[in-house]
């Protein structure tokens, strides 16, 4: 279990480390996701929600306060960021993630998606090293609820309506 963890924090911390290189820390998440779902033009945002809430890790770690941002596409995808995600005390920063372009079902009332394993974007780039597996997730009115699993761990978000 050490182990993973190190290898976890190790890769985190290369990914930071040439993130320095690359990234600017002034560039805007709402203006990304735009541009990555304009390939077609008649795909218009018909609702985006934010929540604040509690992520959990099978490894003990838990952060309150996360925010998670959702964006729905009337071609019934929808677009999903974790803002500030951390997953370890010893995780040395912690980066804005988003599971980009997916499909889910549902209607003003309620959504639902599950996929068995999807890219994470972040730091300007997809981040296939740490691919999610197992996502599932529901949203009514007032909550949102996902749980995944990354790089050997097992992971859930409860968030509130804000």
């Amino acid at each position: 279990m050490k182990k993973r963890l190190k290898s976890f924090l190790l890769c985190f911390m290369l990914l930071f480390a040439s993130s320095v290189f690359v990234c600017c820390g002034d560039d805007e998440t709402d203006i990304d996701i735009k541009e990555n779902t304009s390939k077609n033009e008649d795909t218009k945002i018909i609702k985006t929600e934010t929540f604040t809430g509690k992520i959990e890790v099978e490894n003990g770690f838990e952060k309150e306060n996360v925010t998670v941002l959702t964006t729905y596409f009337d071609n019934k995808t929808m677009t999903l960021e974790i803002k500030g995600a951390r997953f370890s005390d010893q995780m040395p920063i912690a980066v804005d993630m988003q599971w980009k372009d997916f499909s889910y079902t549902g209607d003003d009332y309620g959504t639902a998606f599950e996929l068995d394993s999807i890219v994470p974007y972040a730091m300007g780039g997809f981040m296939e090293a740490f691919t999610c597996y197992n996502v599932k997730g529901i949203s009514d009115e007032e909550s949102i609820h996902f749980s995944f699993h990354c790089y050997g761990y097992d992971a859930q978000y409860n968030g509130l309506k804000q």
